[in-house]
């Protein structure tokens, strides 16, 4: 055996045997996902058998491990690989390190709240991965000066730093890691400019500044890390605009993340940035949240490669032009939160990729056609509410069989819901509220078996509580308010519907007696009644109501 791989089997545990320290021919071990019982240190006694003189790679990445370091992790002398990540590991990391442990070259510390590191990590001369994200580096800033200060300045390509709690001015030790092709600084305490020096280290490929408290703005000067093909600056809302023209040089661009940045700027002045060779490159353009007005400049609608656009909570105006269609790339697109209007291209139907679709909280109208989905299989999240469209629910919404997600709430639709429904597909969660939807409620609609959250408030529904919804077994959320139901409140609803936390039938025609069954309903958290026509007295059991 040279190989064992036995990860993200989560539901694996106890304790490891240590009978695989007599695998003498093992270099790669592989454990990560698994919950491991032993402490650590117990763990250790595995690496004082033949295998330290074989192993090269050791994943023990979220593992439940726990305790300090063992000793006898300095056995593994030949070690390329150490990743113990996502632990709950303490204590110090053992200062001699850098002499037993010579040969490694990735090394994951990360998320182990109560680890203390050495300065000895910076004489790991072949070093190339190193993440401590995760680590409270706040306190220690004069020690991680004096470890990148080492010989792993030079062999260094990767440095993971998000979470790590630091504080002012980005690390000025960092110009030293003339190597580095990937920095992750993210979900930190920085506040302050973008220092220029950070952008002549050409040799960076992903940076990752995200969620910090960056201001100013953003240098032109950053068109010099021709590199680049990740740039996440998000979450960086006291940075300002304009955009550099100079981004739209970066050739090898795939993601530009500015989501948060307060551009606030016509997003027409950008067309110029959008036709440069990034054109060619980018995948991911996010720029929601980013004060941005007007329309949207042509060239962004022509970059055919994107496989996710995301300009929500904005003020652009405008439609959405036909040659959105060209998009075939597209996996996600979102636009929520702005004022676009007129119609949904039929054009849409193009893009067969796409799995989430978010057009909430704007101004489209027109009908919602069969066209405008029939070939959007992949589709898993489709949000259209609160926006003016008409006409009738298609039936081609039944043929979506990977969607999880449905709102089309707060339109102007009318007729009945079709009733085509079908086990096929995953839906959880359907919300139809606020339209003027009439009749009742499909007979199909539980044939969806993994249905959870049933919105259809404040509607023009009128009959009796329907029978078909006894076989919604998964019902967490039922919320029938605001229509013209009447007829008894039936008392297989504490028998059929068991998972219910909500139950909301208020503003109805409902009379008669309150069914004293309800209160067995063990999950119940909401039950709302009110303004309806009922009768006779509050059952005692009501008081049985437990959540």
């Amino acid at each position: 055996m040279e190989e064992l791989y036995l990860d993200r089997n989560f539901y694996l545990q106890g304790p490891i045997p240590m009978t695989l320290g007599n695998l003498c021919k093992l270099h790669t071990l592989g454990l990560s996902g698994i919950t491991i019982t032993h402490n650590f240190q117990e763990f250790g006694a595995i690496f004082s058998g033949c295998i330290k003189n074989s192993l090269q790679d050791l994943h023990l990445y979220n593992t439940s491990l726990a305790g300090h370091l063992p000793n006898e992790i300095l056995n593994l002398k030949y070690l390329r690989t150490l990743n113990l990540g996502q632990n709950f590991l303490s204590g110090p990391i053992p200062t001699n390190i850098d002499e037993f442990m010579s040969s490694l070259e990735i090394l994951d510390l990360s998320y182990n709240q109560g680890l203390s590191i050495p300065t000895s990590l910076g004489n790991l001369c072949k070093l190339q991965i190193l993440s401590l994200s995760g680590l409270d580096l706040s306190k220690a800033a004069a020690k991680v000066q004096q470890i990148f200060a080492g010989c792993i300045s030079q062999s260094l390509n990767v440095l993971y730093l998000a979470k790590t709690n630091l504080q002012g001015d980005v690390p000025y030790w960092i110009d030293g890691l003339k190597n580095l092709e990937a920095l992750d600084l993210s979900d930190n305490h920085i506040n302050s400019t973008l220092p220029p020096w950070l952008f002549n280290l050409t040799s960076i490929s992903q940076l990752n500044l995200a969620s910090n408290y960056f201001h100013g703005y953003i240098p032109p000067i950053i068109g010099n890390m021709i590199s680049l093909e990740v740039l996440q600056l998000g979450m960086n809302f006291n940075l300002e605009g304009p955009i550099p023209i100079t981004l739209g040089s970066l050739c090898k661009l795939n993601v530009l993340d500015l989501s948060g940045v307060n551009i606030s700027q016509n997003f027409q002045e950008y067309g110029g940035l959008f036709s440069g060779c990034i054109k060619n490159s980018l995948r991911e353009l996010l720029l929601a949240q980013t004060s941005l007005v007007g329309y949207v400049p042509d060239e962004v609608w022509n970059l055919e490669y994107l496989d996710t656009l995301n300009i929500s909570r904005n003020s652009l105006s405008g439609s959405i032009p036909t040659r959105i269609g060209r998009l075939s790339s597209l996996i996600v697109l979102d636009l929520s939160y702005n004022h676009f209007c007129g119609v949904i291209p039929k054009h849409i139907r193009n893009l067969s990729n796409l799995e989430e679709l978010s057009l909430e909280n704007n101004n489209f109208e027109g009908p919602l056609t069969e066209d405008h989905l029939a070939t959007m299989s992949q589709l898993s999240f489709l949000s259209l509410s609160i926006n003016k469209l008409n006409g009738t629910v298609p039936f081609s919404l039944c043929n979506l069989k990977n969607i999880v997600v449905l709102d089309i709430s707060g339109n102007h639709l009318s007729g009945e819901l079709p009733n085509c429904w079908n086990n096929d597909s995953w839906y959880k969660v359907l919300d139809f509220s606020s339209n003027n939807i009439s009749g009742g409620i499909p007979n199909s609609i539980c044939s969806l078996r993994k249905l959870e959250s049933l919105h259809l408030s404040n509607n023009n529904f009128s009959s009796v509580f329907p029978t078909s919804l006894r076989e919604c077994y998964s019902l967490v959320t039922l919320d029938l308010s605001y229509n013209n139901f009447y007829g008894s409140i039936p008392y297989w609803i504490s028998e059929s519907l068991v998972e219910l936390e909500i139950l909301n039938l208020r503003s109805n025609k409902f009379s008669k007696y309150l069914p004293p069954q309800l209160s067995n309903l063990p999950r119940l958290h909401i039950l709302d009644l009110s303004h309806n026509n009922l009768s006779g007295s509050i059952p005692k059991s009501y008081g049985n109501l437990t959540p």
